[in-house]
């Protein structure tokens, strides 16, 4: 079990990388609350479909809508933007 949520964990931090490097040409951070991983997991199918649709997951559920929160200008320099769950719907939240 423990070797499997290890590698969850390196399939994710790999796809989220490009989202932390876009957010930290803006001096901003990302942050992901507790149980956020278990539900990406779950959403991505890790155990049946591997990588591939985890990042599917993380570009639906993460990516996309934090590129728009950048364009309608509510990411400015030094936010955190913390992706928290809210019931079975993952949340992005901008903060300072």
């Amino acid at each position: 079990q423990r070797d499997s949520w290890s590698r969850v964990w390196a399939f994710l931090e790999r796809h989220l990388a490009p989202v932390r490097e876009q957010l930290a040409r803006r001096k901003a951070t990302l942050e992901l609350a507790e149980g956020t991983v278990a539900w990406l997991a779950r959403d991505g199918q890790v155990d049946k479909w591997g990588a591939r649709e985890l990042g599917r997951a993380v570009q639906r559920r993460i990516a996309q809508p934090l590129a728009s929160l950048i364009l309608a200008g509510k990411v400015t320099e030094g936010a955190r933007v913390r992706v928290a769950l809210a019931g079975e719907t993952l949340n992005l939240e901008v903060g300072a």
